[in-house]
């Protein structure tokens, strides 16, 4: 029986050759492992206790809090917390690991990390938060038995450089092992790291170091192996030099798949150290075959094709945990900014967990990977030891496709060279804020700015633009900047600040979501990824797909649409396209499904157009096809992901009134007021100023009054004329001023609207009230039919820049509860943000969140582009308003709200307003004036016309 016991023995055998790994933390907050846990100050300290391991002290009830750019600058100050926290934790390791080689893990310890083992030093002190450090403790462990583990970890640097590049920044600072901690078990002889360059032609270069020199002459052997398990080509071979510990293996893999953002390709590469037929050390790597290029005054290559590299900036952050993830939490990232059509990400600003390193070789991003430095820089004696450590750790994710040296001054010019020495790649190295190699990564231009910029010769690519805050910035006009710069032969892409607000859950104040007040409210999702009005504006115009059949469909339209494909790598025919067409439901039921019929979807295979290029993309009509409300054409990835959906309305804006049965209408009147009777219904108007005074039917009031008044506003740093008025006080270009003067004939200056006679009449059976002003306001006529519809037409002639314009009314807010309408949303828009809203029915319950401090989306206050009609329930009724002819306009719900700093805007209320012109929105950088032609002020000249219908309902 010699064979059973050689059969049962391979499993072992095998094992001896594998790098075995045993964890004595968590592999993420979800499975953190208990350890002892002394803290030295603030919450919980001075006695020992137990601590979660990976994770944030702060967000396990110890120490204190600090947001480091409070800080800036300073060395120390009062209120920077320093407090120790000293861990302790006991563990096993197998006696058969005797005579192999042990090391300890640390993915990430904030700041200063003191090992030791059964009472003796691991090795010197590490210094640096963000990477990845090793001890070898094979002499220091008892093997079968219970051994000892010490970490003493200072939150505060003992070095003045690490505490400036690392934590006087616009971030969180946490303290703690925030990252797993765990043990590998490796052969006597093994390999230390690898570094792999596998290009597009199918060259392919493996370094192999050996954990120190080889005493024989070595050998390393080199398979690959696609995703189906399947063996590619031969396997190569390399050779150590004698005493060396470096070994090279090369050769060349036909028909392999390239790897790029959009085709996420990956191999398997297994690398054997050998000694002659006898495998040593076996390791397991990832790879992707692609040429990286950098070609100076042109742009960034991918395999020999120009790409735009559509990104954001990225913190590794979750309110619960801080900076200690998980892997799923480390995929939703990624998976929500290819649901935004991106295809890069920026890591601000240290390196990320590696989960989301593999997961954007897995799903596919382009990866701009980042040593620490915000604004103040790593000494370089500590910065060459963490340049090692971040390049070994990363270097043969594919994703990276640039290393990035510090942040906004934060780079130590003298580690540049540094990356080439453990990258056989040589990717291009990059300065953000600062040209560097060609690349001018400048950030926070204004628009025209941003075009001095591109007339340049060198490449364009700001790792920071468009800054978020709030729901400013991101989407906030980014069409605008994105046709500036997206045709521009040097322009390489960008990156928008940034992905999340990082707005912690405060264990020292009953878990309130703490954002610093404005200074980490920067997300385009929320601190859970709720998903901002700009998420989806971002989505439309970073869509690889674009369909520019104008909304005005031509005449005899026949199903042709006009498409662009963005895409760098994907033909069109790979995706696919869905048709529908749809009537939506009327309002009177909010209840009802948004959609009331449907044609069902028809689906089709997207067109021959090749990537960068523009084709027609047909459809079979179905008939009485006009006869719907609207048609929706949605692509769709070759992985089936919504790029996006493009809406076009096939019936004109109507009222959308629910008629009721004849009946009689009637007028009289007071000292005070005209009251119109019709039906149940029954409108007073004020014969004080012309509005409507009042609402009934039957016997119980809607609070609905105060209007039509016209509104008309501009920041409070322009003058009458427009012009920016250079001496105005600093801030007020965030405040919206309504006008109510404007200069009349012979240049006198009197108010905007000015009230002169209110009259009723009869006419074709119906009642008319009619309103007269002097000024803006030219016309008001209220018209009430036997039916009880009512509709007012108005005109106005506003002749000057504004950056609000219309109708209001006011309905007292408190008793508002939902709105249901028929326009493009459910988000709201801004004059510069119009994008990544569609065309359909939408419910937006009441809600009045706090920006920074409260996170509800989307928001039931703003302004809705494309109304056609509108229901509000509240607690009286229902109020519903349509659409009878103000074409192009905007339904103002009441108005947005600002963070507590008022740092956006400042805004008139105007209750429930149909306008014209609404403000663009600012971004935490740049104001409106500075960020493209759709975020200027408007020339309002000639006259304006507006028809809207109004239903009252009671409740029953």
């Amino acid at each position: 029986m010699l064979w059973l016991a050689l059969w049962c023995a391979i499993p072992a055998l095998w094992a001896q050759t594998q790098t075995q790994i045993r964890y004595l933390s968590g592999r993420g907050f979800d499975d953190a492992v208990e350890w002892d846990f002394f803290c030295t100050e603030g919450r919980n300290s001075g006695e020992w206790t137990k601590i979660k391991v990976p994770s944030c002290w702060e967000q396990q009830g110890f120490g204190g809090y600090t947001y480091g750019n409070v800080y800036y600058g300073r060395a120390t100050a009062p209120g920077i917390t320093k407090e120790e926290g000293r861990y302790k934790y006991e563990f096993t390791v197998p006696a058969e690991w005797q005579g192999r080689r042990v090391r300890i893990v640390f993915d990430g310890v904030m700041t200063d990390a003191r090992v030791t083992v059964n009472g003796t030093s691991a090795g010197s002190v590490h210094q640096g938060a963000f990477y990845r450090f090793k001890y070898d403790i094979s002499p220091l462990l008892k093997y079968g038995e219970t051994n000892v583990l010490e970490v003493n970890v200072k939150k505060e640097s003992d070095n003045t450089n690490v505490n400036m590049a690392e934590r006087r920044a616009d971030y969180w600072n946490f303290g703690g092992i925030f990252r797993p901690v765990f043990l590998e078990s490796l052969p006597a002889v093994f390999i230390d790291w690898t570094a792999i360059d596998a290009k597009a032609d199918g060259s392919f270069l493996a370094e192999i170091h050996a954990a120190s020199g080889a005493a024989r002459n070595y050998t390393v052997r080199v398979a690959l192996t696609d995703a189906d398990g399947k063996a590619v080509g031969r396997p190569i071979t390399g050779d150590f030099p004698a005493g060396g510990d470096k070994a090279i293996a090369t050769g060349t893999f036909s028909g392999v798949k390239l790897w790029t953002a959009e085709t996420p390709n990956l191999y398997n590469v297994k690398i054997d150290l050998m000694d002659g037929d006898r495998v040593l050390h076996s390791v397991n790597e990832r790879t992707g075959f692609r040429t990286i290029e950098v070609r100076r005054g042109d742009g960034v290559y991918v395999n020999g094709t120009r790409v735009i590299l559509k990104g954001i900036n990225r913190h590794s952050f979750w309110p619960e945990s801080g900076r200690t993830l998980n892997k799923e939490l480390n995929y939703e990232d990624v998976r929500l900014m290819r649901e935004m059509n991106m295809n890069s990400v920026r890591m601000s600003h240290y390196p990320p967990d590696p989960e989301f390193l593999d997961a954007c070789d897995e799903l596919g991003l382009y990866v701009l990977d980042e040593l620490t430095g915000w604004h103040g820089r790593y000494d370089t004696q500590v910065g060459r030891k963490l340049v090692a450590e971040l390049v070994k750790r990363d270097v043969n994710h594919p994703s990276i496709i640039f290393w990035d040296n510090g942040n906004e001054g934060g780079w130590n010019t003298d580690l540049d060279n540094d990356f080439d020495i453990y990258d056989p790649q040589k990717r291009v190295v990059l300065h953000p804020q600062r040209l560097l190699n060609g690349v001018e990564t400048m950030h926070y231009r204004s628009y025209g700015e941003t075009q001095e910029y591109l007339r340049g010769e060198n490449i364009f690519l700001p790792t920071e633009f468009l800054h978020g805050l709030y729901d400013g910035g991101h989407g906030g006009g980014l069409y605008d900047y994105w046709e500036l710069m997206r045709q521009h032969p040097r322009f390489a892409g960008g990156y928008l600040w940034d992905f999340a607000d990082q707005g912690v859950v405060r264990t020292d104040q009953g878990g309130r979501l703490d954002c610093y007040t404005n200074y980490a409210a920067d997300g385009i999702v929320g601190p859970h990824h709720e998903k901002e009005g700009s998420f989806f504006t971002v989505k439309e115009v970073w869509s690889p797909v674009v369909v520019t059949t104008p909304v005005e469909l031509p005449v005899g339209f026949n199903g042709e649409f006009a498409v662009e494909n963005r895409y760098d790598f994907t033909n069109l025919n790979q995706c696919e396209f869905q048709l529908e067409f749809v009537r939506f439901s009327a309002p009177g039921n909010l209840r009802s499904q948004p959609v009331a019929a449907s044609s069902g979807i028809i689906k089709t295979k997207g067109p021959d157009v090749a990537p960068h290029n523009a084709g027609k993309l047909s459809f079979t009509l179905p008939g009485r096809w006009e006869s719907f409300d609207a048609m929706n054409l949605t692509a769709q990835s070759p992985s089936g992901e919504t790029l996006w959906t493009w809406s076009w309305p096939l019936k004109a804006a109507e009222p959308f009134i629910v008629k009721n049965a004849p009946g009689k209408v009637s007028a009289s009147e007071t000292g005070k007021e005209i009251i119109v009777t019709a039906g149940t219904t029954t409108l007073a108007f004020s014969k004080e100023n012309g509005r409507l005074s009042g609402v009934r039917v039957g016997n119980e009031p809607i609070s609905f009054t105060n209007g039509p008044r016209f509104i008309v506003a501009r920041r409070a740093n322009r003058t009458l004329d427009g012009d920016t008025n250079t001496s105005a006080p600093k801030g007020v270009d965030r405040i919206y001023t309504e006008i109510t003067e404007a200069v009349g004939y012979g240049g006198l200056i009197g108010p905007v609207c000015e009230f002169r006679a209110l009259a009723q009449r009869a006419e074709a059976g119906n009642i008319v009230v009619e309103v007269s002003y002097f000024g803006a306001l030219e016309k008001v006529l209220w018209t009430i039919t036997p039916e009880g519809e009512v509709r007012l037409d108005y005109a106005y002639r506003y002749d000057g820049v504004v950056e609000l314009m219309g109708v209001c009314f006011d309905y007292p807010e408190p008793q508002v509860q939902a709105v249901r309408w028929l326009g493009k949303g459910p988000y709201r828009s801004w004059q510069n943000r119009t994008h990544g809203t569609t065309l359909g029915v939408w419910d937006n319950t009441y809600n009045d969140p706090i920006p920074g401090e409260s996170w509800i989306y989307p928001e039931f206050k703003g302004y809705f582009n494309d109304w056609r009609w509108a229901t509000f329930a509240t607690s009286e009724g229902e109020i519903t308003l349509g659409n009878a002819g103000s074409a192009g306009s905007y339904l103002g719900v009441y108005t947005p709200r600002d963070g507590r700093d008022v740092l956006l805007y400042t805004l008139p209320q105007t209750g429930i307003a149909v306008l014209d012109v609404i403000p663009g929105v600012r971004n935490k950088v740049n104001a409106t004036d500075l960020i493209g032609p759709s975020s200027m002020p408007q020339r309002s000249t000639g006259l304006h016309r507006g028809s809207v219908t109004f239903q009252f309902n009671v409740k029953q």
